[in-house]
């Protein structure tokens, strides 16, 4: 994956905003990440604007999840740094940045409900039960699935698009600053997308657009 040149075959396609930008939320700033002899990520930079929507898209294998990795706190990168609110946070652990990130195959916990799955995050830094559960029915809101007796079900209940929103829903009430996610089922059906959510809205699913003020 490379920034600054046209893309190619097997480059991921990055458009470049002004570095010096005050209104910047997330900032890559020359991320490489190598795994032996492979390169993965090459010199990445990326200025992504508050309450902005931003997509990344190029081919399999480009590296587009795994700048999410590095973004999210799940690999560490090689070379570069990546700023959150003008904070250095590519040394942080993911647990400590505020940061969520929704897989392909959303990684929902089999044996526990949608309200549980989504629920979990927030259990684990000891929120109060009332605030879980009104954020839980918020975010289910949000993502569009309203209805209160989808709660209980457990994920083989549940269709493919409906488990890929409670893994939105889940991601969005763990963080409340940024949302990450990599997908190829994206709901405009756009082909090996990656999209970045840096506003309040939590909910990635225009991947059509490269980018999408909200």
């Amino acid at each position: 994956m490379h920034s600054g040149v046209p893309p190619t075959t097997g480059q991921l396609d990055v458009s470049m905003p002004n570095l010096e930008s005050p209104a910047t939320h997330l900032r890559l700033d020359h991320v490489t990440k190598k795994f032996g002899a492979f390169v993965a990520v090459d010199r990445v930079s990326l200025d992504i604007a508050r309450g902005s929507f931003t997509t990344l898209l190029g081919p399999s294998g480009c590296g587009k999840t795994t700048l999410l990795r590095m973004i999210a706190g799940f690999y560490e990168p090689d070379e570069g740094g990546i700023l959150l609110n003008e904070q250095r946070i590519d040394q942080m652990p993911a647990h400590k940045r505020g940061t969520a990130m929704v897989f392909q195959d959303y990684a929902l916990w089999p044996h526990m409900t949608v309200f549980d799955n989504i629920a979990y995050g927030l259990r684990r830094r000891h929120v109060k039960d009332d605030e879980i559960r009104a954020r839980v029915i918020q975010t289910m809101e949000l993502v569009e699935m309203p209805a209160p007796e989808m709660l209980p079900r457990r994920p083989n209940e549940l269709s493919g698009g409906q488990q890929q929103r409670v893994a939105l829903a889940r991601a969005r009430s763990s963080c409340s600053r940024r949302r990450s996610c990599s997908t190829s089922r994206c709901r405009t059906s756009t082909p090996k997308c990656a999209n970045v959510c840096a506003s309040n809205c939590g909910v990635c699913k225009n991947g059509s657009t490269s980018r999408r003020s909200t």
